[in-house]
């Protein structure tokens, strides 16, 4: 019983394990009898201590195989992440290469069904020619560096996208490779989804002398001669004819650019009577300019017709303009002119880059016309696009006019490359305006001498008719006439001008005006007064005549007359300095000082370097108390542009103090 007594506890629960389903675990039962009978038996107790030693090794290898087991375990799984990361990176690759390639094929067929090239395929060349001078493939190369030239040479102010058949600059020869290849299937997708117009040829002998037949898509067929020994002639006259069948606007700008008028005239003719409406307005609008060289009536019916037939393109208003410009018809001009830039403000009028520069600087010309000279600089300033052929010039001369009309003298006389007077006038008809930057200066101080011998200067440069005899008629007796007439009769030589005003043409506005001043410097106010009331009723909304007309009454004494038309001058052009000048100096004449100074600096706004403005703005500022601020605007008055009768004045005040 005493063993059972010893053994008992363990079934009592002494050693505490927890209960476990299953067969029990027969070593940890010898191990526990073995330590419960050790306390009694030394020889169970040995047996015991050993059987414990070899428990502990067997432990002790038990949880080097589970570390080693957890390590390897461990292991496999990062092995495993591995391998799912790079699965996943394999799979985020081909899904990339294969969205690159679906892009790459999406882009193709885009540019492939938007492609409005032109393809030149190689040319049959008979065997002779091809072995001894010429092959199709360098024949075809020679046509397409031809018809480059021409694109080159004639670019206009139509964007290319307007074109039926746009090819632009996109010229390429067709030399098929072989077998499959991505060139190949973009060509083959541009061939099948694009609207490419397709040339190709067929050289040949024709007796003595060779022809050239080409086609241009499927319909067109053109055929020119010619012979072995003037290849480039015969190469030369197939561009030109393929141009000008595919391309007429395009080809009769080319022959304008190269001074082949009556041909380029031509070309435009017979597109605006065959063409489509939208080719008849383009092709007017080019008759339009052709025709301001020689014809100036029949170029504003053309680009009159041209804005009936499609008033949606700029370059109709604009060549209009031109005309009406050199017609001196300003009102008709603004009107046009500011349509032009009215349209180029919403989508580019169909005008190309030059076409949107030009159209763009023609802003300031707007605000020329409605007398913002301020604005017009700004204007100017901002102007960095490319220009028009042979008027790299016209940036400069409109900024010497507009300076010169904010009676900035210094200023105007200072800016670069703008020529004088006489080679201004040689270009008009590319500008279509006529300016006179040094006559106008002139003119500002009265130095009458000087203006009368800058107009005389473009009198003898139009005894050439440089740019033909209809453009010198026009400018003599439109612009510089007047502007010799007036000369002559603010320098005494009443006579003179008289004779030259009384052959003026009646429609022009300038010659008008001229008149007018004429009869008013020869003292004959009630004809002065027909002649500016003719001026006003022609062209209503242009301020010049009332200020003009203006100035007149008050030479005669007629202030309340003078005000009238100084106040109508100043509601038609609110930014401009000159009418609120003159209202100055009739507040000063009334000793209406406050009301002067007030008058002078609203005008000082707008021409804040005009010397005799300051000259006025200081009297009435000395003469109502202010003598400091008086000072300072006489100072002023010292470094600017001044007649010499206000140079003199000046300088006896300034010597006196007072």
């Amino acid at each position: 019983m005493a063993d059972d007594d010893q053994i008992e506890p363990l079934s009592s629960g002494e050693i505490d394990r927890p209960k476990r389903r299953g067969r029990p675990d027969p070593n940890a039962f010898a191990a526990a009898a073995a330590l419960n009978a050790a306390g009694s038996h030394p020889e169970v107790a040995a047996e015991a201590a050993a059987f414990l030693r070899e428990q502990r090794e067997l432990a002790a290898l038990q949880v080097r195989y589970f570390d080693e087991d957890r390590l390897q375990a461990n292991e496999g799984v990062r092995l495993r992440r591995a391998m799912d990361w790079m699965k996943l990176a394999m799979q985020i690759a081909i899904t990339l290469v294969l969205l690159t390639a679906t892009g790459l094929l999406v882009r193709m067929v885009w540019n492939a069904a938007h492609d409005h090239g032109l393809v030149i395929e190689g040319f049959w060349v008979p065997p002779d020619l091809a072995t001894t001078r010429i092959d199709g493939n360098q024949l075809a190369a020679i046509i397409a560096d031809k018809i480059a030239a021409i694109e080159a040479g004639s670019h206009s102010f139509r964007a290319e996208d307007t074109f039926n058949t746009d090819w632009g600059n996109d010229i390429k020869l067709d030399v098929p490779g072989t077998g499959f290849s991505f060139g190949e299937l973009d060509r083959t997708l541009r061939r099948q989804l694009g609207n490419q117009t397709r040339i190709g040829g067929t050289l040949y002998h024709d007796g003595d002398g060779l022809k050239l037949s080409i086609h241009a898509g499927d319909e067109q067929v053109i055929d020119v001669a010619g012979d072995d020994k003037h290849l480039a002639a015969l190469t030369q006259q197939a561009a030109e004819a393929l141009v000008g069948q595919v391309q007429p606007y395009r080809y009769s700008k080319y022959l304008e650019f190269n001074n082949r008028f009556p041909e380029a005239m031509a070309v435009a003719r017979a597109t605006a009577e065959n063409g489509s409406n939208y080719e008849k307005a383009w092709a007017l609008a080019q008759i339009s300019n052709l025709l301001s060289r020689y014809d100036v009536p029949a170029c504003l019916d053309a680009g009159r017709k041209a804005i009936r037939t499609d008033p949606s393109i700029g370059l109709a208003y604009l060549n209009s303009s031109n005309c009406e410009s050199l017609s001196s018809h300003p009102q008709a001009m603004l009107a046009l002119l500011s349509r032009s830039v009215e349209l180029l403000s919403r989508n580019n009028a169909g005008l190309s880059e030059i076409g949107v520069s030009t159209g763009q600087g023609n802003a300031s010309v707007v605000a020329m016309l409605r007398n913002d000279p301020a604005k017009a600089v700004s204007v100017l300033r901002q102007q960095t696009g490319p220009v028009y052929r042979n008027t790299g010039n016209a940036v400069p001369v409109g900024m010497a006019e507009a300076l010169a009309a904010m009676h900035d003298l210094d200023a105007s006389r200072r800016v670069p490359d703008a020529g004088n007077d006489s080679s201004i006038l040689t270009g008009l008809f590319v500008s279509d305006l006529y300016r006179s930057p040094q006559y106008d200066r002139a003119a500002d101080v009265g130095d009458w001498t000087t203006a009368f011998a800058a107009a005389k200067s473009q009198l003898v440069a139009l005894a050439g008719e440089p740019e033909g005899p209809e453009l010198a008629r026009y400018a003599r007796e439109r612009f510089v006439l007047p502007h010799i007439a007036v000369s002559l009769a603010e320098l005494g030589r009443t006579a003179e001008a008289q004779a030259i005003v009384v052959a003026l043409p009646a429609d022009c506005y300038l010659c008008l005006r001229s008149k007018a001043k004429v009869a008013g410097l020869a003292g004959d106010v009630p004809a002065a007064n027909r002649a500016f009331a003719a001026a006003v009723a022609s062209n209503p909304e242009i301020a010049n005549a009332d200020l003009d007309w203006g100035r007149m009454l008050l030479a005669h004494g007629d202030m309340n007359g003078a005000a009238k038309h100084f106040r109508r001058a100043a509601t038609l052009a609110p930014h401009w300095a000159d009418p609120r000048k003159y209202l100055g100096d009739i507040a000063l004449a009334r000793k209406d000082y406050t009301g002067a100074v007030h008058a002078y600096a609203e005008a000082s706004k707008f021409a804040p370097r005009w010397g005799a403005n300051q000259i006025g703005w200081g009297k009435a500022l000395w003469l109502s108390g202010d003598r400091a601020e008086a000072r300072k605007h006489f100072a002023s008055a010292s470094s600017m542009g001044l007649s010499s009768a206000d140079r003199a004045w000046l300088s006896r005040a300034l010597a006196s103090g007072s």
